[in-house]
C-alpha cells in the first residue's frame, strides 16, 4: 500500500496546482471577470516560467560567457601555450587546455595558499626564553637570551613597517622588545652577562637560499627573493630607504637570522636593558630546561595571506610553514620531490592523471621550474571569500592591470603577472545578477625571431588579458531581466 501513497500524493499537489494556476488565469482574462468577484489579478500565472527569470536568462547567458571567453585567448594559438578557467558559481563555464601544466609565474602563489589552507593550523609566535640553569645575581642574569623563530613572515622593526599601509599585517620588534624587558623585571632582571641568540630551528631541512635555474638571477639581484630563515625581521633586510619602498635599493643581510637578533638586541637596549655580548645565531637549550620570558603573536594567518600578493617573501615563508606542517620539506635540487602538501591538493581537484603535472619548487612562482594548471588555480579560488588564496588577491586598484580595467568590475580581486616569458592572472568578482565570477588565464609565450617585438602581445595591458576581463564585465549577456520577469497584477475596475 505504502507504494502508492507517493504517487497518490504528488498527484494531488498537481491537481491542486492546477486549479489555482487555472483560477489565476480565470481572473487574468477578461472574459470571466464579470462572473468573478471584483478583485485584483495576477498579471502572470502562479506557475509561468516567467516566475523564475535568471533560470530562464543562465543558459543564453553561459554560452556567450563561454563563447567571448574563449575568443579571447583564440588569438594566441601559434604564439604560446595557453590556459583558461573560467568558473559561476564554482561550475566551469569556459574552458581552454584547463587542464593542462603551464608555468604559472606568480599565480603559483594561489597554489601555496590552497594547500597550506587545506593544512589548516594555527598562526605564528615568537618567543624569547632563558636557560633555568643560568643564574641571577645581584639582578643580572649569567647567561643568554634565545629568540625563537616561529616562522612569523610579518615581524618587523617600527621603521620598516611605517613605510608601508597600517592596515599591513605585521608584527612588531619593537612591541616583543618590550615584553621581554617587562618579563625580564618581573623576575628581577635588569642586565644581561651574555648574549642574544637567533633561533632558527623550526624549518631545519628546508633550503634557506636559491640560486641557478630555481629562482633566475635577475629576481635575486632585484632582492626579491633571499635567504629564508624562521626568524626574519624586516624581510631579511638590513638597511632601507625610510621613504622609498623598492626592493632594488634595498640591502639584504647575508645571515637573516643573526641579523633578527642584533635588531632585537638594539631594540632592547633601548629598553633599557643592557646585554654584554652582543647577538649572533646558534641553538636554544633543550626545551625541558627553557624559562620562558615573553611571546609575541602573529596577526592572523588570514590577514598575513594578504601580502602574499604582493610580497615575495611572504609567499615563501608561507610555502615553508606549508611543508612543515605537512611533515614533507620541498627538494632544492631540480628534479627532486615536490610537496606533498600541493600534490595532495591537487588532488581534491584534478583527476588522478592530472596530479603528476603540477610541480612546486617554492612559493612565489618565481622559479621557472614550477608547473601549475588554469583549472586547479580557479577551483581553489572557489573555496570562498574567506579563504587564504582569495584573501591574497590584491584589490584591483592595486593592480597593474588597472590602467586598462574595464567597467563593470567595481569589486574585482586580482592578482596580475607578467615575467619570465608568463603573462597571466586570475581573480574573483560578482556580477551585477550576484553569480560569483573565478577565473584564471596564462599565457607562456614560445620563443620568436629575434627581430619581431612580442612587447604590444606580451604586456599586461596589451593583450588578451584586459578583453577576457571586458568579457566578465559585461556578464549576464542575455534578455533583460524587465522582459522575463513576471507582469504586473492587474488592477480590477
Amino acid at each position: 500500500m505504502r507504494r502508492f501513497l507517493l504517487p497518490l500524493l504528488v498527484l494531488a499537489i498537481a491537481v491542486a496546482a492546477s486549479v489555482l494556476a487555472g483560477r489565476a488565469n480565470d481572473d487574468a482574462t477578461p472574459a470571466a471577470a464579470a462572473a468573478a468577484e471584483s478583485v485584483d489579478s495576477l498579471g502572470t500565472p502562479l506557475l509561468s516560467v516567467r516566475r523564475i527569470p535568471e533560470w530562464l536568462r543562465q543558459p543564453t547567458s553561459d554560452h556567450a560567457l563561454d563563447t567571448a571567453a574563449r575568443a579571447a585567448v583564440a588569438n594566441l594559438d601559434d604564439k604560446a601555450i595557453t590556459c583558461l578557467a573560467v568558473h559561476r558559481d564554482g561550475t566551469a563555464v569556459a574552458e581552454v587546455n584547463s587542464a593542462g601544466a603551464v608555468l604559472p609565474g606568480d599565480l603559483h602563489r594561489i597554489v601555496t595558499l590552497g594547500a597550506l589552507d587545506a593544512r589548516g593550523g594555527t598562526d605564528f609566535t615568537t618567543e624569547v626564553v632563558r636557560s633555568s640553569a643560568h643564574v641571577i645575581e645581584e639582578g643580572v642574569l649569567q647567561g643568554d637570551l634565545w629568540v625563537l623563530g616561529g616562522g612569523d613572515p610579518t615581524l618587523s622593526t617600527d621603521p620598516y613597517s611605517r613605510r608601508f599601509d597600517p592596515d599591513r599585517a605585521n608584527t612588531s620588534l619593537t612591541e616583543l622588545a618590550l615584553l621581554t624587558a617587562a618579563g625580564l623585571a618581573d623576575a628581577g632582571i635588569t642586565a644581561v652577562d651574555g648574549s642574544v641568540i637567533g633561533v632558527d630551528t623550526k624549518y631545519d631541512g628546508s633550503p634557506r637560499t636559491f640560486a641557478g635555474a630555481e629562482w633566475p638571477r635577475a629576481a635575486i639581484n632585484g632582492n626579491e627573493v633571499g635567504g629564508i630563515s624562521s626568524l626574519l625581521v624586516n624581510n631579511g633586510f638590513s638597511d632601507f630607504p625610510a621613504d622609498e619602498i623598492n626592493t632594488e635599493l634595498n640591502t639584504r643581510d647575508s645571515d637573516p637570522t643573526a641579523h633578527a637578533a642584533r635588531e632585537f638586541l638594539a631594540i632592547l637596549a633601548l629598553a633599557g636593558i643592557d646585554v654584554s655580548r652582543g647577538a649572533s645565531a646558534g641553538d636554544a637549550p633543550d626545551a625541558s630546561a627553557r624559562v620562558s620570558v615573553a611571546a609575541l603573536e602573529s596577526s592572523p594567518l588570514s590577514q598575513i595571506a594578504e601580502r602574499v600578493g604582493t610580497d615575495a617573501t611572504t609567499a615563501e615563508m608561507l610555502y615553508r610553514e606549508m611543508t612543515q606542517r605537512s611533515g614533507e620539506l620541498p627538494s632544492s635540487a631540480i628534479g627532486g620531490s615536490v610537496a606533498t602538501s600541493v600534490s595532495i591538493l591537487a588532488g581534491d581537484y584534478l583527476p588522478d592523471d592530472d596530479v603528476g603535472q603540477i610541480l612546486s619548487f617554492d612559493g612565489s612562482g618565481i622559479s621557472p621550474l614550477n608547473r601549475s594548471s588554469c583549472g586547479l588555480i580557479t577551483a581553489i579560488l572557489d573555496s570562498g571569500e574567506n579563504n587564504l588564496a582569495v584573501r591574497a588577491l590584491p584589490a584591483v586598484a592595486d593592480s597593474p592591470i588597472a590602467a586598462c580595467l574595464p567597467t563593470g568590475l567595481p569589486d574585482l580581486r586580482i592578482l596580475v603577472t607578467e615575467r619570465n616569458g608568463v603573462t597571466a592572472m586570475a581573480g574573483r568578482t560578482v556580477a551585477e545578477n550576484g553569480d560569483v565570477l573565478t577565473f584564471s588565464a596564462i599565457a607562456n609565450w614560445l620563443p620568436r625571431d629575434d627581430d619581431v617585438d612580442t612587447t604590444a602581445e606580451t604586456g599586461v595591458c596589451a593583450g588578451f588579458l584586459p578583453a577576457l576581463l571586458d568579457v566578465l564585465g559585461d556578464h549576464p549577456i542575455g534578455p533583460a531581466l524587465a522582459d522575463l520577469t513576471p507582469l504586473p497584477v492587474v488592477e480590477s475596475p
